[in-house]
């Protein structure tokens, strides 16, 4: 997949999704924080790991703050 969007054929946004499912498939934490949980009554980002980092990480790979993604799954999914 990575060869596929430095070539342009597919969006680096869709590596990071891939990347975060199989690394939680695996009982890792995710990298970029596309997934989520619910807990309790709210949905929050599966384990992370280097939070203090995913931002960067999520912007190298043109995906939004994941304070502005969060606040949309959690709107769409309310």
């Amino acid at each position: 997949m990575r060869t596929a969007a430095q070539a342009g054929e597919l969006a680096w946004r869709e590596v990071a999704y891939l990347t975060d499912t199989v690394l939680l498939a695996q009982g890792q934490p995710q990298r970029y924080g596309t997934k989520f949980r619910r807990v309790g009554t709210t949905l929050e980002p599966c384990p992370l790991s280097n939070q203090s980092e995913v931002d960067e990480r999520r912007h190298s790979m043109g995906l939004e703050s994941l304070a502005d993604y969060a606040n949309r799954i959690r709107n769409r999914f309310a």
